[in-house]
């Protein structure tokens, strides 16, 4: 099912219907790690040409980062490709030290996304990017905060609350960048773990939701719709607390098309009528799913 039996190493539904041999599982998790590759793009036009060129390795840099730092020992079979954008503003000097300011955009999947408008580091070409969970450092430890904050994102997927501990990861990262050199943008960064991490009505539903949408193509219909209940009592917490949070508006924009087509295949009119409350940005595609049950 959704949950992955971490002792035994057992993938979720969706790897189970690759059908592969066991053996296969336990070298996938020597193999590989929580992500495949990363896919950096920079903007660097509001540089020098001098500060250019230092920023030339800086791509392969950060693939090696993320693809080579083992970030978890449970969930070895991940392998996600984030997607992140760095536009660089300025830089400044620190002693002989050239910083760099700019802003910069992570995405993995289509529900998750985070802008920071504020990050400040030093990078020196050729001295490459090391996670250590103890020592911070302005460009490794940005990096490692937003590897963990996806990391827990999809985690909650496969568990209930499931990245909680890599959460955490994430806020003692923060906590050591406010009371670093580089502080800018670290206590903003702070606020979002807290934003994220006790948004439990949007932890929850995104795990019903992933949990049901495997049992809707699995044909175990009754525990599906079960899980979709469980779904809409997680949104319901979210929008009596805050009705245009944008985690959850991001998430809904995302599987809009797939919420309409599956529910209206159940006949789901309720279930419509509701996301039309909750998410009007998407009303044409659930009415879409609403027409689809009246024909």
């Amino acid at each position: 099912m959704r949950q992955i039996h971490k002792a035994l190493y057992l993938y979720p539904m969706r790897f189970l219907k690759l059908k592969l041999f066991l053996l296969t599982f336990i070298m996938a998790s020597i193999l590989f790690g929580q992500f495949k590759s990363a896919q950096l793009t920079i903007d660097d036009r509001m540089l020098r040409d001098s500060d250019r060129q230092i920023l030339f390795s800086l791509k392969n840099d950060v693939d090696r980062f993320f693809s080579q730092t083992y970030w978890d020992e449970d969930y070895t079979d991940l392998e996600l490709t984030p997607q992140i954008q760095l536009i660089f503003e300025s830089t400044t000097s620190k002693g002989a030290v050239t910083v760099y300011q700019c802003q910069a955009l992570f995405a993995v999947g289509s529900d998750q996304k985070y802008f920071d408008k504020s990050v400040q580091f030093s990078f020196s070409e050729g001295t490459g990017l090391y996670y250590d969970p103890v020592l911070f450092d302005p460009l490794a430890s940005f990096l490692s905060f937003y590897a963990f904050i996806m990391l827990a994102g999809e985690m909650d997927t496969y568990d209930p609350l499931g990245g909680t501990a890599i959460y955490e990861k994430a806020r003692a990262i923060a906590l050591r960048g406010s009371n670093s050199d580089y502080s800018k943008g670290w206590n903003n960064r702070a606020d979002l773990i807290d934003e994220i991490s006790s948004n439990f009505g949007y932890r929850r539903a995104k795990y019903a939701f992933y949990y049901g949408r495997d049992l809707f193509i699995d044909g175990d219909i009754v525990a599906a719709i079960d899980q979709f209940d469980q779904f809409f009592e997680g949104l319901e917490e979210v929008f009596n607390h805050s009705p245009r949070d944008k985690h959850t508006l991001i998430f809904l924009k995302a599987y809009a098309p797939k919420l309409s087509q599956m529910f209206a295949m159940l006949s789901r009119k309720e279930y419509l009528e509701t996301l039309i409350d909750y998410d009007p940005d998407n009303e044409e595609i659930y009415v879409r799913g609403l027409d689809a049950i009246s024909r």
